[in-house]
């Protein structure tokens, strides 16, 4: 890509894994764009210059998360998928930029695509809500508004799970779907 500033132009270079926040879905879709890059190595011996958009969208994330709005439907583009849950990116505002990400839990996806699981594709866009921002501003979505056991969830609480697995650490238990 071409870099410009102060009235200079350099060559730089961006790898696919910088270029968005998540894995882009069609690398060809950025081809023409122009959108803001920060610099993420510099060999100046060398003349290789190796830029992140996905580094400059970080930035903006705290003040996006600040802007979401529960009970509010979003809009975003899946990036990925496992067989735990969808993972999307999106934007906190029609003319904001697109670098909020989140993943809505296989329990939580809408039941018409209970079915159809491997149908869901990077680059689809889907509707959703956010359901929860929880530390280090991870965003967990859902396209069914309903309370459950991690809405409720206290301290001290007294519950019935399954155990799952065993780890070295300790014992994984499932509480419910999610």
């Amino acid at each position: 890509m071409d870099i410009h500033m102060d009235n200079i132009t350099i060559e730089a270079f961006m790898p696919n894994t910088l270029a968005d926040v998540n894995k882009l879905s069609d690398s060809q879709s950025i081809i023409g764009q122009t959108f803001e890059v920060m610099l993420e190595t510099l060999q100046q011996e060398k003349g290789v210059y190796v830029v992140s958009r996905r580094k400059y969208l970080q930035t903006l994330i705290p003040n996006e998360i600040k802007k979401l709005k529960f009970g509010t439907v979003y809009r975003g583009e899946v990036t990925g998928t496992t067989p735990f849950g969808v993972f999307v990116q999106f934007s906190a505002t029609e003319e904001g930029p697109t670098c909020l990400t989140g993943m809505v839990h296989k329990a939580n996806i809408h039941e018409s695509w209970h079915d159809k699981w491997n149908e869901i594709l990077p680059g689809m866009l889907i509707d959703f809500y956010v359901k929860e921002v929880i530390k280090n501003n991870k965003i967990i979505l859902t396209q069914i508004l309903k309370e459950s056991l991690w809405d409720t969830i206290k301290v001290g609480k007294i519950l019935t799970g399954k155990i799952r697995d065993i780890k070295n650490f300790g014992a994984l238990i499932e509480l419910d779907e999610e």
